[in-house]
């Protein structure tokens, strides 16, 4: 999503900002990317939110939505997709 409206002083407007939905491996490893072959029934983990090498966001990290841990996922009630 291409972010736009907010103050000019704000320096966002314009910047290009991700959500990726996670999927839980299982045993106990780190969540991973959803793919589309995860469509369907699947449980959302959580998303990922601002990884520019990846998702190329173009956000800064520090301005992305509820940091909840060191790789800025943040949790979300888990659902289908």
């Amino acid at each position: 999503m291409t972010i736009q409206g907010f103050s000019p002083t704000t320096g966002i407007n314009g910047k290009v900002v991700t959500l990726v939905p996670l999927k839980s491996p299982g045993g106990g490893g780190a969540p991973v990317p959803m793919t589309t072959v995860d469509v369907g029934g699947n449980t959302v983990f959580g998303w990922r939110c601002g990884n520019a090498a990846v998702d190329l966001t173009t956000l800064n990290r520090s301005s992305c939505l509820a940091p909840a841990a060191a790789n800025r996922n943040f949790a979300v009630k888990k659902g289908t997709l």
